[in-house]
């Protein structure tokens, strides 16, 4: 086989297991399908895929699960001001995975999205009070970052 019969049945595979973890009913099913994705390839296409979930309300209570599976397979530099949105959205397992993703972010983060960012969890005055402590250690993270 050559390299590019490999990399076909790669695409393939990754896309017949979207297709499974979007289509299925099956919750653990889902989960597995997930885990073996992340795990096994490093592929936008499922970054984009989990992010579509994620916002999809049949998925709320699979939330944390999903950002936790994000965070596994990108590096998430990328989908920094979505994960602020979580934090701020989300409920506490949601924030809290979306906090340990943007702390796990190895690359720079450019100061407009940063300054974004903190100006997006400032101007939030309705942040549930048991996320209270991580946007306030999320915000001097941020600042320490910040040049």
């Amino acid at each position: 086989m050559d390299i590019s019969t490999e990399l076909k049945a790669k695409q393939n595979s990754v896309e017949r297991l979207i297709k499974l973890m979007e289509e299925t009913e099956d919750d653990e099913l889902r989960k597995e399908t997930i885990l073996l994705l992340v795990d096994n390839f490093k592929d936008e296409r499922i970054s984009v895929a989990l992010k579509k979930m994620i916002l999809n309300p049949k998925y709320y209570n699979q939330n944390a699960f999903f950002v936790y599976a994000l965070g596994e397979n990108a590096n998430c530099k990328d989908d920094f001001l979505f994960l602020i949105d979580l934090i701020i959205n989300g409920d506490y397992h949601v924030a809290l995975n979306a906090f340990n993703i943007i702390l796990d972010i190895s690359n720079p983060i450019d100061n407009e999205l940063l300054n974004t960012g903190i100006e997006k969890l400032k101007n939030n005055k309705e942040i549930n009070i048991d996320k209270y402590s991580l946007v306030i250690e999320l915000k001097q993270h941020l600042h320490s970052i910040s040049n």
